[in-house]
């Protein structure tokens, strides 16, 4: 292929990223129209309110946005159109229910077609789930991680096709809130039902087997697929983690969607830091701050509301009332225990989860003691060549010392660094 081929090639494949953005964003903002419009009707039965599927679509623009990136870069294979075919499948379902719920609730005589519409959202609805295995399965090279996975890529595309081919005998209740029209009682009716039951529970077995297709590629990535495989997983956990919030705790009015929102939004941005960059952010320091400030804000808070309501009880009973003095006395307290807390949690979640980093750092620290001390050069290398095969574990350690006329080496050791040469 030619130099000019290449840059043909090229310059349509950035073309046709640019009109899958801007196909996207047209849709968002002709739903965005139609909610507005429709905001004093019976909204799907999947939004807590009319401005929710702008909020959710704002995921699905991330996601598209990420796909036509990864098809303008050429990287990670198919990868960005499966992102592609889940963020345009979603805010064409956001459509579809906006367009379906204006033209069969509030004006039935002025856009045609609305029974046609519930229905392709409903199939919509099916593509955004049957894409969610392969956005598992895929990353982040685009391709399966090894040959035989190549069966459950087939399997999922046949779940794919079948879905869509017989998801419209299945009803819109769950997508517009109308009752679907009844279908012919037909033999072939009720087996396209079946076969679109059974894709659907096809399709939500796959997502498991993705995650064991990650845990698989995990045990055979090099050292930087790892960091990208563990970028992956610490979105995946937030997202998990602020949708399963919704069991425990609801935000009050809009704050719930807007949550919901950034937790769609979270997963295609740490995917495109995991695979857009070069040089991977080191990812531990990410989770280990995580972890470290999620644990402290926890128990402070705890601690706070604690102290709080102790020291009010305190004051209700010697004073027989309360008095805001406790809440200056549970605010003092734990802008004292922040520091020695966050030295404390942090050490153990380097014991816990990063031993080998922890171990390191005390090997350093003792060395830092022992060479305050240390008068003798050569005892002083032999020390220095112990802790860094210690710390670092190398294959051989050896020390150079520049004198004034020549090179001469103090130590070369390899596993015994204590008998310097």
């Amino acid at each position: 292929m030619t130099l000019r081929q290449t840059a043909t090639r090229s310059t349509r494949r950035r073309q046709v990223a640019v009109l899958l953005s801007l196909s996207g964003f047209l849709l968002y903002v002709l739903t965005s129209i139609l909610v507005y419009r429709s905001r004093t009707a019976p909204q799907p039965p999947a939004w807590t309110d009319w401005y929710s599927g702008l909020l959710f679509g704002v995921g699905a623009l991330v996601g598209l946005l990420l796909g036509a990136v990864l098809i303008a870069r050429r990287q990670a294979g198919m990868y960005g159109w499966v992102w592609v075919v889940n963020g345009l499948a979603t805010i064409l379902m956001n459509f579809l229910q906006a367009y379906a719920v204006f033209a069969l609730l509030l004006s039935p005589e002025t856009l045609p077609f609305g029974w046609l519409a519930a229905y392709a959202a409903s199939a919509c609805w099916f593509t955004v789930i049957a894409t969610l295995p392969l956005i598992l399965l895929l990353f982040p090279t685009g391709s399966p991680p090894t040959r035989r996975w190549r069966i459950v890529l087939w399997g999922v595309f046949v779940i794919l096709g079948a879905g869509l081919a017989t998801f419209w005998t299945v009803g819109v209740e769950g997508f517009v809130p109308v009752t679907s029209p009844r279908l012919p009682d037909d033999v072939m009716i009720d087996v396209a039902r079946f076969v679109a039951d059974v894709a659907v529970s096809a399709a939500f077995l796959a997502i498991p087997v993705g995650v064991i297709s990650l845990l698989h590629r995990y045990r055979l990535a090099g050292a930087a697929e790892r960091q990208q495989l563990k970028w992956f997983a610490y979105g995946a956990v937030i997202f998990v983690l602020v949708l399963g919030s919704d069991f425990l705790w609801t935000a009050p009015g809009a704050w719930e969607a807007v949550k919901e929102g950034v937790a769609f939004a979270i997963l295609p941005v740490v995917i495109a830091i995991a695979i857009l960059r070069n040089h991977l952010w080191d990812i531990d320091i990410v989770i280990r701050k995580t972890l470290l400030y999620t644990v402290l804000s926890a128990l402070l808070a705890v601690l706070f509301f604690g102290s709080v309501i102790l020291l009010q009880r305190i004051f209700e009973a010697t004073t027989g009332q309360q008095s805001q003095l406790a809440i200056v006395l549970s605010t003092l307290a734990i802008a004292a225990l922040f520091s020695p807390l966050r030295r404390r949690i942090q050490d153990w979640i380097d014991r816990r989860f990063y031993r080998k980093k922890y171990d390191a750092q005390q090997v350093l620290t003792q060395f830092a003691l022992t060479a305050r001390d240390e008068t003798d050069m050569n005892a002083l290398a032999a020390e220095l060549a112990q802790v860094v095969a210690e710390a670092l574990q190398p294959e051989r350690v050896s020390i150079w010392l520049q004198h004034h006329d020549a090179s001469a080496r103090v130590g070369a050791i390899g596993h015994q660094p204590d008998s310097p040469e």
